[in-house]
């Protein structure tokens, strides 16, 4: 009986990595769906993760690889910086919200070579999830739920900005997918079908942020994969994406209402200094930021201390738009970029950036986990200038990218992995 147990508990040891494989393609698939669901699956991740042991070799593995070592650092800057905090509870708050960026550790010492599509696929998977309940929303078919309205159709992300950011992923991941695969015409064909109907639905959802990404995924995917002809795909692209605009403008009521409310607004701040509006108060934010910066230019203002030293500055400046200004600042100044140079200085602006670097430094073995490179780069970092991305407002979002970066890392080096890690188990 006893031989029996051992053999039994072995057994069950040794089927860990797979289930909590398995586990990371469900985990990828919540993500975008629910944050609830996320935290289940990913407290079930971790007590498996802590069932498997060999701790020593999991963790040397992992920090030895450099991505993760710039979301660890930067993660220590939110620790580091709270000695200067004048608001110690608001900069434990962000410490505490900073703490998935340690989650790379399990990521990158857990997901195996073989479930690396699986994973990405679960994240693409969802998104046509959402999409297709986007559509049954926005022609009522079935009653608005969570956020979503029938003008606005974002059914599970937290805002319509998170969701633009997946949509933005999943076109360029879509499109890149439909081109490559050439031996398969039926896959080929339903991914062509869901990149179309991913670029539609970004055009329903009420984000201008959205209708920029629409444009830069395909871009990057066109000149990816026809880089030989790079100049040719621009010339070719571009009207591509002036017909999709064009169709969005002429079909879409909502996409129709923001651009003509765009263009109006940014006249306002360019011929009025108007920080009233929705794009106005973006544009105050980098106004009031940029002051804020050569004050504290090294070190910043200390972590929880960015919203005090903005209020302070428009009401010093007497902005008749101070209101407007100070009212979503629970979480920090909007944009992402702003925020961290404000409060962290040069020093914590530069150690943020290297999680990009390191990033984009990586040598994928595989073209999909190329393209979600810049994609993932690109998109986020674009991101971080107009609001929340890596660590900012919406933590959904950091965790989607410490997961995809994941892939991408494994990607770069999962032989060296699979072959000394797993042989120390």
């Amino acid at each position: 009986m006893t031989l029996n147990k051992i053999s039994w508990v072995t057994s069950l040891k040794k089927n860990i990595p797979i289930w909590i494989n398995y586990l990371f393609v469900l985990y990828a698939f919540c993500i975008p769906i629910s944050g609830t669901l996320t935290n289940a699956v990913f407290t079930s991740i971790l007590i498996l993760w802590v069932l498997e042991g060999n701790f020593k070799s999991k963790l040397l593995f992992a920090l030895s690889q450099k991505f993760v070592q710039a979301l660890i650092l930067f993660f220590l800057v939110h620790i580091l910086w709270l000695w200067s905090s004048g608001n110690s509870t608001f900069a434990i708050e962000n410490i505490k919200n900073s703490r998935f960026l340690l989650y790379a550790i399990i990521y990158v010492s857990s997901i195996k070579k073989e479930f690396l599509y699986k994973i990405l696929n679960g994240f693409i998977y969802a998104m046509m999830f959402s999409e297709i309940a986007s559509y049954l929303i926005h022609f009522q078919i079935i009653a608005p739920f969570n956020n979503a309205t029938i003008s606005d159709p974002v059914p599970f992300a937290l805002s319509h900005t998170s969701y633009a950011l997946y949509l933005g992923l999943s076109i360029g991941l879509m499109l890149f997918t439909a081109l490559q695969n050439k031996k398969n015409l039926k896959l080929r064909l339903f991914y062509f079908f869901f990149f179309i109907t991913a670029s539609a639905n970004i055009f329903l959802i009420a984000s201008r942020f959205g209708f920029i990404l629409y444009a830069t995924s395909i871009l990057i995917v066109f000149i990816y994969t026809y880089k030989e002809y790079s100049k040719k795909i621009i010339l070719f692209t571009i009207p591509l994406i002036i017909i999709g605009y064009s169709l969005a403008y002429t079909f879409s009521f909502t996409f129709k209402e923001r651009t003509n409310i765009t263009i109006t607004n940014t006249k306002k701040v360019i011929e009025n200094k108007d920080f009233g509006t929705s794009l106005g108060t973006r544009v105050g934010n980098w106004y009031y930021a940029l002051k804020l910066i050569p004050e504290n230019f090294f070190f910043g203002v200390g972590d929880g201390d960015q919203i005090t030293a903005f209020m302070d500055k428009v009401t010093q400046d007497n902005s008749p738009y101070k209101g407007i200004l100070l009212h979503n600042l629970q979480n920090g100044i909007h944009s992402e970029l702003m925020d961290v140079f404000v409060t962290f200085g040069m020093i914590g602006f530069l150690i943020y950036l290297n999680i990009y670097f390191q990033l984009y430094s990586l040598k994928p073995k595989e073209q999909i986990f190329n393209i979600l490179q810049v994609l993932l780069v690109v998109v986020f970092l674009l991101s971080a200038i107009q609001g929340g991305a890596i660590i900012l407002m919406v933590k959904d979002l950091g965790k989607t990218f410490t997961l995809l970066g994941s892939l991408i890392l494994i990607s770069s080096i999962k032989d060296y992995y699979s072959s000394n890690l797993t042989k120390n188990q």
